[in-house]
């Protein structure tokens, strides 16, 4: 099955278990954020990482992660939970993979 196939069948699954990763599990300041807030930052940063996965597009997700380090250093934020809320996509994403790729196209 192509990539974008598989990122569009499990979009709502990869948002929600991202959403609810940031808010249990990355930092008190995540944790403390709305949910609306959350569902709608995450769903911009899924948006950006598609456009990367499949078409080697990296300006959505450059101008998204401007935005959101600006956006959560002005709240105080350390640039490493930042991070940590970028990586929980690979988190989230990997055991997709793993259950919708064959090992050649992993």
């Amino acid at each position: 099955m192509p990539l974008a196939s598989i990122l569009e069948k499990h979009r709502e699954r990869i948002i929600k278990d991202w959403v609810e990763h940031l808010h249990t599990a990355v930092s008190e300041r995540y944790s403390a954020r709305p949910l609306e807030e959350l569902y709608s930052t995450v769903s911009g940063a899924n948006y950006a990482s598609f456009a990367v996965l499949v078409h080697n597009d990296y300006s959505l997700i450059d101008a998204h992660i401007e935005r959101i380090t600006g956006l959560r250093l002005k709240g105080d934020f350390a640039l490493s939970e930042v991070q940590h809320a970028y990586e929980l996509y690979r988190t989230v994403v990997l055991p997709i993979f793993l259950a919708e790729l064959t090992p050649s196209e992993l």
